[in-house]
């Protein structure tokens, strides 16, 4: 999936459920129905979006959706399957009264899971079957206040397949979601000031992405370790001209470290970053009309008063 789509598919998440079409009056089944019907349609950016809706005995317990399926587009395209989304939170009830305030909302994805369709039925068959010993599990909390228009990420934790994790957790200010027209404004006027991310990377690497990023980085032919080395030369200098201001010597060393052991890292990658003034859209709209800055010197503006605490810890070893 790329990064595209996940953002895509987090934004449709966070403000399908308060969308003035589903400010109906609904309990159990049909309140569950209305935000599966929402979430559907804003998902529908990514392609068609189809689940059956499992039954609960209180609207207070959540909604359930199983056998999720969004249907990419293209041939060769992987599809995004889950085994079950769950859905629970005060931000679910404000789309059933309208007036409940949206300041928290869980999602839990179990089985998640993407399968290419290649239009060969026995390709098919092989490739879901193969995929489903990949699933992934993905738990969300969000909650926001709306005295201080702060959204957190108390929780996104992201379960991968042997000893692959992701952890993050953050803190965004300017984010009013007492409506969904509010809610929108938000996506231009947001200044994240603080993550915390961990990545534990046994594998996760080459097999999300690796060939994202390979074909764009390696030439067609000719010799791939004198290109991987060029590449690591490169990059190595960029590190190395990051303003140390940001990336004290510590960050410096640690994104090195990892960058040695590319394109096969293992061990766990940690990074927490703090801003006052928060780094968002504001901060980025002078690349909009100058383009994205060819040099490390250029990104001085995004990176004034932001640090970046990175780690890094080798472990052949899960």
């Amino acid at each position: 999936m790329t990064g595209r789509g996940l953002q895509a598919a987090l934004l449709a998440l966070l403000f399908a459920v308060g969308s003035p079409a589903a400010t109906q009056t609904l309990s159990g089944p049909e309140f569950c129905a209305g935000v599966w019907e929402d979430l559907a349609a804003a998902l529908g950016a990514l392609g068609p979006a189809n689940g059956t809706l499992a039954a609960t005995t209180a609207p207070d317990e959540g909604c359930v959706i199983e056998a999720v399926k969004i249907d990419l587009e293209g041939t060769y395209t992987p599809d995004i399957l889950a085994d079950r989304l769950t859905l629970r939170g005060p931000a679910l009830a404000w789309v059933q009264d309208g007036a409940t305030s949206p300041d928290r909302l869980e999602a839990r994805i179990d089985g998640l899971r993407f399968v290419v369709q290649t239009g060969n039925a026995q390709m098919d068959y092989l490739m879901a079957a193969q995929a489903g010993a990949g699933r992934i599990g993905v738990d969300l909390a969000l909650a926001w206040a709306a005295d201080s228009r702060r959204l957190a990420v108390e929780r996104l934790e992201i379960d991968f397949p042997g000893a692959n994790r992701v952890a993050l957790t953050a803190l965004a200010t300017g984010v009013d979601l007492s409506s969904a027209g509010a809610a929108q404004m938000s996506v231009t006027s947001f200044a994240v000031t603080e993550v915390d991310l961990t990545v534990q990377s046994h594998g996760l690497f080459e097999s999300y992405l690796l060939m994202a990023v390979g074909p764009a980085l390696m030439p067609l032919e000719g010799d791939m370790q004198a290109a991987e080395r060029d590449l690591k030369a490169a990059a190595g200098a960029a590190i190395a001209a990051l303003p140390g201001a940001s990336f004290p010597p510590a960050s410096k060393a640690a994104l090195q470290a990892v960058l040695s052991e590319l394109p096969n890292p293992l061990g766990t990658l940690t990074v927490a970053m703090r801003s006052d003034a928060g780094i968002g859209p504001a901060r980025l709209m002078g690349y909009a009309m100058t383009g994205v800055p060819d040099s490390i010197a250029g990104l001085a503006p995004v990176l004034d008063g932001v640090t970046f605490d990175i780690g890094w810890s080798h472990a052949s070893t899960p």
